[in-house]
This record gives structure tokens, C-alpha cells and sequence, in this order.
């Protein structure tokens, strides 16, 4: 079964669902790895926002440090 969608730009992409549902079948936890990436990268940016510096950033207006 395939799906034909119009993106915002309006290009066609076309679906191949059943393909699409046979690899997500084999493989039961592929969303572990991208969910990870993804609450890290929102850790991240929440820390620098707290601290108001990035990583290894030295600056006067520093609230704190990552660790210890």
C-alpha cells in the first residue's frame, strides 16, 4: 500500500507503508536511540538556559556550574 502526500512546498512524497511497517516490525526499538538524542538535546538547551551559559562557556553572568 502506498500514500501520496503534498509537503508545504508542494512537492509530492509518495509512502510506502507496508515497507515502512515490516522494518518498524524488525526492529521493536528503533525510537529508543532518536527519544534519547532528543530528551538530551532538550536537557541541554534547559541547562544553558538555567545557568545562562553554554558548556564550557566562561562569562559574568554565569548562575552556576553543570556539575559537581
Amino acid at each position: 500500500m502506498t500514500r501520496k502526500a503534498k509537503t508545504n512546498d508542494g512537492k509530492t512524497v509518495t509512502l510506502d507503508v507496508t515497507g515502512m511497517k515490516s522494518v518498524l516490525m524488525e526492529q521493536p526499538d528503533f525510537l529508543v536511540p532518536v527519544v534519547q538524542e532528543a530528551v538530551q538535546a532538550i536537557l541541554e538547551v534547559e541547562m544553558d538556559e538555567c545557568l545562562q551559559a553554554g558548556k564550557h562557556e566562561r562569562s559574568d553572568q554565569r548562575l552556576g556550574y553543570r556539575s559537581g
